[in-house]
């Protein structure tokens, strides 16, 4: 079958639904912004990114990816975050599933049927254990459990179309996504450490309004970027992961730096038996021997995060945390089989820790617990399923080489890592590092249809 580009004449001009989309998007703006600033702000960016593809060349895959990271709370509270790449996934979507029965092979589709299933089963369990809650439990909010609800109904959303997405791309476009995973995430890195990106004057938050959730973004970033180097190349290379290292300790989270720790000791074992691998450690732990060692000259004057670091570490025993997980593990043992319902766990947390004068719940702070707490054991094994299988799926590559394998896992182990210092579930890049890791692991050389082109 000819290409598509061979196949495609060239355009003189906009299409008439990309102008379409600007007119009804513009009318968007005004209206949404007029209400709602930073969502009217948010559809602008992504409108905005939108209007790229013409002039950049990008897919409208490559944008989710490069726009996901822009994240921020709306004025309604801390309940819901909200991606810039929000705005851009219908049109993923609309792009993306009326191709898959034509552009994928059936192994492909296959793995796709198999996460779909996985994915579907996680969502039933939780809506279920919901619904057992509101008839059983004197507690139950159910604001809180419609939330959550869409929470995870988007980010599966997310998992499931960026995986047939990436499932239809050859080997080269998606190298070029990940390339501009990297690079996007270098970038706001070193704007970080340029004091360009936002900070709350101790820590680096980058574009996300919390210095964890950023800290895990750029930690999966790196496991992207030992793939790249794996399986093809990553121009300076060295230089980008003491960036995104330093971007990492420049948000002061503790969670980043036990993880970054976790991925950086099984990055030793794992590829320093290739010249590559061994470059690559000894650049990263030099330059974090450096940041460490050297406080008085880096950490206090362009890292101050460190210093938060340091001094947090005394009082560890201490931290609030430790009284959110208590409290988890009694609703789970509690309430074993269905937890307390999705969303509900903040009900019976307050009072634990200072977060509004003492007088309103947290999150659990652990993507497990939290699960458990609030699907009991069958929602824990329902999401702990997706997990497992997108590993297994990564093993089993026997195209991959060791190398190729162990940087995809890598990224697992990280996000595993933060996981059990925060509630990730419903951030958008673990689903699309899940994602990635799984199409990498099954695509070879190329795709029946790279319909990246007609993402355009």
């Amino acid at each position: 079958m000819p290409a598509l580009t061979q196949l495609r004449p060239p355009r003189s001009g906009p299409p008439p639904g990309l102008v379409a989309t600007a007119v009804a998007g513009a009318i968007g703006c005004g209206v949404l912004a007029a209400a709602l600033p930073r969502l009217g702000l948010a559809l602008a960016l992504a409108l905005v990114a939108l209007l790229a593809v013409r002039l950049l060349r990008l897919s409208t895959v490559e944008l989710v990816v490069v726009t996901m990271p822009f994240m921020f709370f709306p004025p309604i509270g801390f309940l819901l975050n909200v991606s810039v790449a929000d705005f851009l996934m219908p049109v993923l979507v609309v792009v993306t599933w009326p191709r898959v029965r034509d552009a994928l092979d059936p192994f492909r589709h296959g793995v796709l049927r198999r996460f779909t299933g996985l994915s579907a089963v996680l969502l039933f369990v939780m809506v279920l254990s919901g619904l057992v809650a509101a008839l059983t439990l004197p507690v139950f909010d159910a604001r809180d459990a419609v939330l959550d609800t869409m929470k995870l109904v988007v980010v599966l959303v997310y998992f499931l179309t960026l995986l047939a997405a990436f499932l239809m791309l050859s080997e080269r476009r998606l190298l070029r996504v990940a390339r501009l995973w990297v690079w996007c995430a270098v970038a706001q890195a070193a704007a970080s450490l340029a004091g360009l990106a936002p900070s709350d004057g101790t820590r680096a938050l980058g574009w996300f309004q919390d210095p964890n959730l950023y800290a895990g973004y750029l930690l999966t970033s790196v496991a992207v970027a030992f793939y790249l180097v794996a399986r093809d190349r990553l121009a300076a290379w060295p230089v980008l992961l003491l960036v995104l290292l330093a971007g990492v300790l420049a948000t002061g989270s503790r969670g980043g730096l036990v993880a970054m720790a976790a991925l950086l000791g099984l990055a030793v074992v794992a590829l320093l038996s290739s010249r590559i691998g061994t470059l690559l450690m000894a650049g990263g732990v030099a330059g974090l021997a450096v940041l460490l060692f050297v406080p008085d000259i880096l950490s206090r004057s362009l890292l101050p995060g460190v210093e938060r670091l340091l001094t947090s570490s005394e009082a560890a025993d201490t931290d609030p945390r430790w009284r959110l997980w208590n409290r988890a593990w009694e609703l789970w043992t509690d309430h074993p089989l269905l937890g307390v319902g999705i969303g509900q766990y903040p009900e019976y947390s307050a009072g634990l820790t200072p977060f509004r004068n003492w007088t309103e719940g947290q999150v659990a702070h652990n993507t497990f617990l939290s699960f458990a707490a609030e699907g009991g054991i069958v929602g824990l094994l329902a999401f702990g399923a997706v997990i497992g299988a997108t590993a297994l799926q990564v093993r089993r590559a026997a195209h991959l080489t060791r190398m190729q394998r162990a940087a995809l896992l890598l990224g697992v182990v990280v996000i595993v890592t933060m996981m059990l210092t925060l509630n990730l579930q419903n951030l958008r890049y673990v689903w699309a590092f899940f994602a990635f890791a799984v199409a990498a692991a099954v695509t070879r050389d190329a795709a029946p249809h790279d319909v990246a082109e007609e993402q355009r």
